[in-house]
C-alpha cells in the first residue's frame, strides 16, 4: 500500500496490493452472503470491543470459507461461537444453567432466557454435540475444519449458537 502526503492529516492512498484473494467464496451465493455478514457484525462489534482479535477472527473465516471442501456450517457455528465469545458472552459448556456439571448421559437444550444449557430430555445436544461445541470453542477453525463425523451434530450445534450470540 502506498499512501501520498495530502493536505493536511489525511494521507492519499494512491495504490494498493491484494495480499489474498479469496476467489471461490465468490463461486457460492451462500457463502458469499455469510462472508459479508460475518464483515458487517465484525465491523459492528469492534467499534464496541476494540479487541485485535476481530482481524483473527475474520481472517480464518473468510480462509474457511474460501475452502469449499469445509462445511459452512461448521465455520458459521466457529464464527458464532468465538462472536459471543469475543463480545464477554462465552456459551458456558461446562455446567447447565443450575450450575451442575454437564453430563455425557443427558441431553441439553438451550435455554435463551438463562443463555445456557438445560437438561431436556428432548433437547438436540448430545454429548458428542457438546464435545465439538467445547473444541470449536478451543481450536481455530482451520483446525476444527479438518474434524470429520460431525454431520449428525453440526445442525444442533450450529443452532444454539446462533441463538446464544443473537444474531
Amino acid at each position: 500500500m502506498v499512501v501520498r502526503r495530502g493536505r493536511g492529516e489525511l494521507g492519499i492512498l494512491t495504490s494498493a496490493q491484494l495480499q489474498q484473494f479469496y476467489r471461490h467464496i465468490l463461486d457460492s451465493y451462500e457463502r458469499m452472503q455469510f462472508g459479508y455478514e460475518m464483515l458487517k457484525l465484525v465491523n459492528r462489534a469492534s467499534e464496541q470491543v476494540d479487541e485485535p482479535a476481530w482481524f483473527s477472527v475474520a481472517q480464518q473465516v473468510l480462509a474457511q470459507l474460501n475452502n469449499v471442501k469445509v462445511e459452512q456450517k461448521l465455520i458459521e457455528t466457529w464464527f458464532y461461537l468465538h462472536y459471543a465469545g469475543l463480545l464477554g458472552d462465552e456459551l458456558n459448556l461446562r455446567t447447565d444453567v443450575a450450575a451442575h456439571t454437564l453430563s455425557p448421559d443427558k441431553t441439553y437444550m438451550y435455554d435463551s432466557t438463562e443463555k445456557g444449557l438445560r437438561p431436556a430430555e428432548q433437547g438436540d445436544l448430545s454429548a458428542d454435540a457438546i464435545k465439538l461445541l467445547r473444541l470449536i470453542q478451543a481450536k481455530p477453525l482451520a483446525t476444527v475444519a479438518q474434524i470429520g463425523g460431525i454431520t449428525e451434530v453440526i445442525s444442533a450445534c450450529w443452532l444454539v449458537v446462533r441463538q446464544h450470540a443473537a444474531v
